[in-house]
């Protein structure tokens, strides 16, 4: 099945979102299996929060998975503190990410 991968980088907060086309990133990933690798991002506010959980709820609405890696020390305690960490489980790196997407893909 076809899977695509989406590297976020520096800051996602309200600021930085007014530069998006969300409406884009959701149709590029509204029918695929996704990684969302988290290494390069340093920050995420609630507004990047929403992103994150449109981008998941648009793969799922689908019958994909979504899935998260890399996240630092600063995003893994915004999704803690948000309680979204167990919608949001961040495997180690973008490798275990594809060996785990392979292993949902192939069952």
């Amino acid at each position: 099945e076809k899977a695509r991968e989406l590297q976020l980088y520096g800051v996602l907060a309200a600021a930085q979102m007014q530069g998006l086309d969300v409406d884009q990133i959701l149709n590029s990933v509204a029918s695929c299996h996704l990684i969302v690798d988290l290494t390069h991002l340093t920050f995420v506010d609630s507004t990047g929060l929403i992103l994150l959980l449109k981008i998941k709820k648009t793969v799922a609405s689908s019958g994909h998975t979504c899935l998260t890696c890399g996240a630092s020390t600063n995003v893994t305690q915004m999704l803690r503190v948000t309680r979204l960490n167990h919608f949001f489980p961040s495997l180690q790196d973008i490798q275990k990410a594809r060996d785990a997407l392979d292993d949902i893909i192939c069952s």
